[in-house]
C-alpha cells in the first residue's frame, strides 16, 4: 500500500462537534485510491441483477469498504477518528464509496450517485 498524501481527488468531513482529544478535530480527510490500491482491493460492492424484473441493484462489501476507510484516512490519526462515533463512521463510509460512484454509471443506473449531502446528519462532505 502506499503512504496517505493525497495524490488525486480528496473529500473532506467536516465536523459540526469536534473530536476533543490531544488536539481538537474538525475536519476528516480521505484522499481517493490508488491503482495499486483498487487494483489489490478491488470494488467496495458488486452489481447484481434481479431474475424477475432485470433490475440492477447493488450489494455493498463491507470489508472492502473498511479497508479502504483504513487506508485513505489522510487526516486526523485513525485512533483520534475512533473517538468520533456512528455519525462519523457514516459519513466516512459515504466519502469512501463516493470515489466509487462519482461519474460511474453503476451509481448512475441505481440511482446512488452521492449527492452534497451525506446520509450521516449534521456532517457535510466535500469534493
Amino acid at each position: 500500500m502506499t503512504e496517505n498524501k493525497p495524490a488525486g481527488r480528496t473529500k473532506t468531513i467536516k465536523l459540526d462537534k469536534p473530536i476533543v482529544g490531544h488536539d481538537v478535530v474538525t475536519k476528516v480527510v480521505l484522499r481517493e485510491p490508488t491503482y495499486a490500491e483498487y487494483m489489490e482491493i478491488g470494488d467496495p460492492f458488486l452489481v447484481g441483477v434481479s431474475p424477475g424484473s432485470r433490475i440492477p441493484f447493488i450489494i455493498e462489501d463491507q470489508a472492502v469498504i473498511t479497508k479502504y476507510c483504513e487506508i485513505l484516512l489522510v487526516e486526523p490519526d485513525a485512533l483520534i477518528v475512533q473517538d468520533g462515533g456512528m455519525e462519523l463512521a457514516r459519513a466516512v463510509r459515504q466519502a469512501v464509496k463516493s470515489f466509487f460512484r462519482d461519474g460511474d454509471e453503476v451509481g448512475e443506473a441505481s440511482g446512488t450517485s452521492p449527492t452534497s449531502s451525506p446520509s450521516a446528519p449534521g456532517k457535510t462532505v466535500a469534493p
